[in-house]
């Protein structure tokens, strides 16, 4: 009778554990794997009268027949920080494409421009060439019409790519609204997560912080090593010039516990247990260059403008396409009340947009694990229907755990 009862639990065990087994490799199987390409471009340098070459890094979740989204980075992260939230869209029915901006990314992926001239890896040159180069791409790949998402830069670039921002027949830098119409012929919607409308009033603590590195940026042209350089699909330093400077990174991440609660992550939107902020130090931050960590410091204390001067990037948009803004309410890189206040007199839309303020969340939460599921509850509602969504609710919105 023991050897029929224990034989019978075996087998009821067996088939438990089997089970288990095969729903936990099911939903590995469910989990999309990013396919990687390369969009290339040649230029032509007016200045030096030389050929340069474009090359852009980017991951994709495919989904086929799917609407396509372009899901773009923060400056100083890359297109794996995007991961999560894009793989949630993808689970929604979207066809997510993750671009590593020029200069951004680590390892193989990249995205460069070569020769490089000084200034090539600045904010103007990517919405002047790697913009257009990546959604006209997608376009003809997909011969749909793309949803455009982007936190903090990345959210930022769409918005002036939108305003019709670029560079006209002369190669002169412009603000155009012929442009801006013709470009929103291809563009559904577009969604601003964190987008910094003046970075001139961000926090003070933050410009305190920042400012003493201005000289250490603006007449040199490198890539500051703030994270590993080696190929994301190596989990191992493979040289010795790897293993310091994993070495380096593990002596500052204490650094990042300190700072980085500045408005930029709260300790309640990180999930530390799994790792996130070693994830956030080894894997998602990008090695800046210092072209585009430049333009960032002289926006501290100078007017918000492109680096000839000639175009402003404050003041009324020409962009017509309907859009969601989501701030993070204790985001001091992105203030939400600089938000409600702008919003409303620069985005001069048929149909105006609307503000979702993220209780209790900060700069960098709103792309973290924590923040992936109500963000893309909110973000499916309003991707099936842009405009629908707009009508339907008031300016001003909550999501999370509001007081």
């Amino acid at each position: 009778m023991k050897r029929c009862s224990f034989f019978y639990l075996m087998v009821v065990y067996g088939l438990v554990f089997s089970s288990y087994s095969w729903s936990a490799k099911e939903e590995n199987l469910l989990l999309p794997v990013p396919k990687k390409y390369t969009f290339e471009k040649v230029l032509r340098s007016n200045s030096m009268g030389i050929n340069q070459k474009l090359s852009i890094h980017i991951r994709r979740f495919k989904k086929e027949g799917a609407p396509p989204l372009i899901l773009s980075h923060a400056l100083i992260l890359n297109s794996i920080a995007m991961e999560a939230l894009g793989r949630e869209l993808w689970q929604k029915g979207y066809d997510v494409w993750m671009p590593n901006m020029r200069g951004h990314g680590n390892g193989s992926e990249r995205s460069t421009i070569y020769p490089y001239l000084p200034g090539d890896y600045g904010f103007d040159q990517m919405i002047s060439h790697d913009l257009p180069l990546i959604l006209d791409k997608i376009f003809s790949i997909t011969k749909k019409k793309v949803h455009l998402m982007g936190l903090s830069m990345g959210a930022l670039l769409w918005d002036k790519y939108l305003d019709g921002i670029g560079l006209d027949e002369m190669g002169n830098f412009t603000k155009e609204r012929n442009r801006a119409m013709i470009r929103r012929q291809k563009v559904l919607s577009y969604t601003a997560l964190g987008i910094p409308l003046d970075i001139w009033k961000i926090n003070p603590q933050i410009k305190k912080l920042l400012l003493p590195f201005i000289p250490m940026v603006k007449p040199f042209h490198f890539f500051i090593p703030l994270t590993t350089n080696q190929d994301p699909a190596f989990k191992r330093p493979l040289t010795l010039k790897e293993i310091f400077r994993r070495q380096l990174i593990k002596a500052i991440k204490p650094i990042f516990v300190e700072i980085l609660p500045l408005g930029i992550i709260t300790r309640d939107g990180i999930d530390t247990k799994n790792g996130e902020r070693e994830d956030l130090v080894t894997t998602y931050i990008s090695q800046a260059h210092t072209d585009i960590v430049h333009d960032f410091l002289r926006w501290l204390h100078r007017p918000y403008n492109s680096r000839s001067g000639e175009v402003s990037y404050k003041g009324p948009r020409y962009s017509k396409t309907p859009s969601l803004f989501i701030f993070g309410e204790k985001d001091q890189l992105a203030p939400y009340d600089l938000g409600e206040e702008q919003i409303p007199h620069i985005y001069d839309h048929d149909v105006p947009p609307i503000i979702y303020k993220f209780c209790k969340k900060a700069h960098v939460d709103l792309i973290l694990n924590k923040a992936v599921k109500p963000v893309g509850k909110i973000l499916k509602k309003f991707l099936k229907d842009p405009k629908k969504f707009l009508k339907s609710r008031q300016f001003i919105n909550e999501m999370g755990h509001c007081d």
